[in-house]
């Protein structure tokens, strides 16, 4: 009886911050992990504007798409989070038909804070 490595679960990264680039990649690299990361489209490559603290960091910087490539050729998988980081039971049907089809609405999607309604699994 031995470890098998043909497990069926993913580990995810919220928000795609560069830190999953600069720490949690070389990591799980080392030890041959690779991750799915939901980045937020309109905020590849920039500072967050949203109150999230981590400890005594208010602000962080998201990937950029250059880490963003070297993830995927790496063999990370990449979904989205959206395209401004809205929950999206807030947004109309057309609002929301916009913020997925801007965000590249891929085979993963991760909404804000779990919040979500049917609508999102019907859109075309």
């Amino acid at each position: 009886m031995g470890f098998s490595f043909d497990l069926d679960f993913k580990i995810i990264f919220d928000d795609g911050y560069e830190s999953i680039y600069k720490i949690a990649f070389p990591f799980m690299q080392k030890y041959g992990f690779t991750g799915l990361v939901f980045p937020v489209v309109s905020y590849i490559g920039r500072m967050n504007d949203w109150g999230v603290t981590f400890g005594s960091i208010i602000k962080a910087i998201h990937l950029n798409s250059t880490e963003i490539k070297s993830l995927v050729d790496e063999g990370w998988e990449i979904g989205s989070h959206g395209l401004t980081h809205t929950a999206i039971t807030a947004l109309s049907n057309k609002e929301l038909k916009f913020e997925l089809h801007e965000a590249g609405f891929r085979r993963y999607y991760l909404t804000r804070s779990r919040l979500y309604n049917t609508t999102i699994f019907t859109m075309d």
